[in-house]
């Protein structure tokens, strides 16, 4: 009887153990997750700085509101998108 006993706590500290090593691992994965969408997060804002950086370089736009320079990208976009080469096209 104390035999069995015995095992049965071995079982109930076996399943606690493993229990909290699944919370571990959801913790991590979860760490994992936020830490992959902040980094997506952040290279789309760097790319999105660069895109503006260089439409306000090359077509001078700085001292032009936002909804000027949006207008202004109307013009040209049909333009630029139908003859852009193919290896810009994706």
């Amino acid at each position: 009887m104390t035999q069995q006993k015995g095992k049965i706590d071995r079982h109930r500290k076996l399943v606690e153990e493993l229990k909290k090593k699944q919370k571990q691992a959801d913790e991590l994965d979860k760490k994992f997750n936020f830490l992959s969408k902040e980094e997506k997060r952040k290279r789309r804002t760097r790319r999105l700085i660069q895109t503006g950086a260089l439409a306000e370089t090359y077509f001078q736009t700085s001292e032009l509101s936002h909804e000027e320079v949006e207008e202004l990208f109307k013009m040209f976009s049909d333009y630029v998108n139908h003859n852009k080469p193919k290896k810009f096209k994706k």
